[in-house]
């Protein structure tokens, strides 16, 4: 993520998922990282986050 319409477009597609399996999430656009709470599984998020067009490296 290098722009804040980098981090509206992440934002965007995990605001679609809060109740359904997203709690929260933060976005650090100086970081380039996005943190989720979730009780979704791991590779669904990623799948969610990949939908952006953005690099995805899970930890």
């Amino acid at each position: 993520m290098t722009c804040s319409g980098c981090c509206s477009a992440v934002s965007k597609v995990l605001e679609r998922f809060k109740g359904k399996g997203v709690t929260d999430f933060t976005v650090d656009l100086d970081k380039q990282t996005v943190n989720v709470r979730t009780t979704m599984q791991k590779d669904d998020v990623e799948q969610i986050l990949k939908k952006t067009g953005k690099k995805v490296v899970p930890h």
